[in-house]
């Protein structure tokens, strides 16, 4: 479950295109995402999820991806959340 401090951060992630594809039941599942970094775009593929919850806030689902993948050479865990109300993609490194 998300908790106050995380639901406090939601606001500083970074926002991140984000691939994904939705189940049946409307879950998502992220599959590659992309981030601006130095004025390019760098492509993160192949994300292997770990962990995922989701919370009921309001009228919105905030879903919340514990996540690993190669970045630059090296094996890196991040958090992406996806706020269904907004339709937005953050990533916590």
């Amino acid at each position: 479950m998300i908790n106050e401090q995380e639901r406090e951060c939601i606001q500083c992630g970074r926002d991140v295109a984000v691939k994904c594809w939705f189940t049946a039941n409307g879950t998502p599942m992220p599959l590659m995402l992309k981030i601006m970094e130095d004025d390019d775009v760098v492509s993160v593929n192949n994300i292997e999820i770990i962990g995922a919850e989701s919370q009921n806030e309001f009228s919105a689902i905030i879903w919340k991806f514990r996540c690993r993948a190669s970045f630059h050479g090296h094996l890196v865990y991040f958090f992406l959340t996806f706020h269904s109300k907004w339709c937005n993609w953050k990533l916590f490194m």
